[in-house]
């Protein structure tokens, strides 16, 4: 964890060095984008696989994996738990070495690749939108390798969405879902975005409610069971009182902070109305979702948007200390839940190779 907490003060005393909270010098950022990249990049590679969750069965599965041709990866004894995509992904790794790190080099190069793409391509404020990455889908991404691969790739797909390219949108869904079946959830967005019409867009908004509010679980139901039962557990496990509510204040708080910054701007087409469809569907789903922890998880592909979201939405506020008061309220209620809530005991024994004695 200490790793963790020091990798995120160093890359926000690094931005202020360099003064990568501001336009004035695109060197500068420049210079910023390259450091924080190494940096995330060597913490989130490094990672000792006998010190984390999940990881010890990834470097099971990889030692199989090289021990199987291509052929019989389908009949390995952790296919029905892990995505064939994924088995291939791993076997192509281990013709280049035996070793399990490469998996992790290879997925933090993907991982970061894809999201560091699209804060280049969408963000506003870079330094901003890399210390969100650090603080939402960062810490996470380094033992659920499967989910957050597939999620960073879709990140790709928003331009597919923007220019309405079906077809190279399904490709993107096809290629995730190949990696983690769960990215079947992020197929709604791109006709939610490209209804048109205002009115139709928020009656498809009200019913998209009315829908949920009448049959939550039994969509849930059904959307598991064409994944396969190895995904029940979005439906039954961890379920407790409560559950969600953070994610429903902070999405409904970035929701009516859209709506207030930005005004009928977050109907303009590109990345504002992607980003109106995406935190609307994750109010939904958290709203809904309340009482099951895990579907908290399922619906991370629209609750992880905070990192290029709060960036545009601090580009309609004119006052410059509202701007930043915006901004730091928001990495604050981050920086608590990651490292001092109770998802920081994942964390709390988690060692690192550059550090190993």
């Amino acid at each position: 964890m200490e790793v963790l907490i020091f990798n995120f003060i160093f890359i926000l005393i690094l931005g202020r060095i360099l003064k990568a909270n501001t336009q004035d010098s695109r060197g500068r950022i420049n210079a910023f984008v390259v450091l924080s990249f190494v940096s995330l990049f060597t913490v989130h590679a490094f990672v000792d696989p006998m010190s984390s969750v999940d990881l010890p069965n990834y470097e099971d599965a990889y030692v199989e994996c090289m021990s199987l041709p291509f052929y019989k990866l389908k009949d390995a004894s952790w296919a029905s738990s892990m995505e064939i995509g994924f088995l291939w992904y791993m076997k192509l790794l281990s013709l280049i070495s035996d070793d399990f790190i490469i998996v992790l080099i290879a997925s933090s190069l993907i991982m970061l690749g894809c999201y560091y793409r699209t804060i280049l391509r969408y963000s506003p404020y870079t330094y901003i939108s890399i210390l969100f990455l650090l603080v939402t889908v960062f810490d996470q991404s380094l033992f659920v390798l499967r989910q957050h691969l597939a999620m960073a790739l879709l990140t790709l797909s928003w331009d597919s969405i923007i220019n309405k390219k079906l077809l190279r949108f399904c490709a993107f869904v096809f290629v995730a879902f190949l990696l983690h079946r769960t990215a079947l959830v992020f197929i709604p967005l791109f006709f939610l975005y490209n209804i048109e019409n205002k009115k139709k867009y928020v009656a498809a908004l009200l019913i998209s409610c009315l829908v949920f509010a009448v049959s939550y679980f039994f969509l849930l139901q059904y959307f598991t069971s064409l994944m396969s039962r190895d995904y029940s557990g979005y439906l039954y496990n961890a379920r407790y009182e409560g559950a969600n509510y953070v994610d429903f204040i902070l999405m409904s708080g970035l929701l009516a902070s859209m709506l207030f910054f930005m005004k009928s701007a977050i109907f303009e087409r590109g990345i504002n109305r992607l980003l109106l469809s995406i935190i609307s569907i994750a109010v939904i789903a958290t709203f809904f979702g309340v009482g099951n922890s895990s579907t908290g998880r399922l619906f991370y592909y629209y609750t992880s948007i905070p990192f290029i979201l709060v960036p545009n939405i601090m580009r309609y506020i004119n006052n410059q200390i509202v701007r930043v008061g915006f901004a730091v309220c928001y990495i604050g209620l981050y920086v608590y839940i990651s490292y001092f809530g109770s998802s920081a005991t994942f964390f709390e024994n988690m060692s690192f190779l550059f550090l190993s004695k």
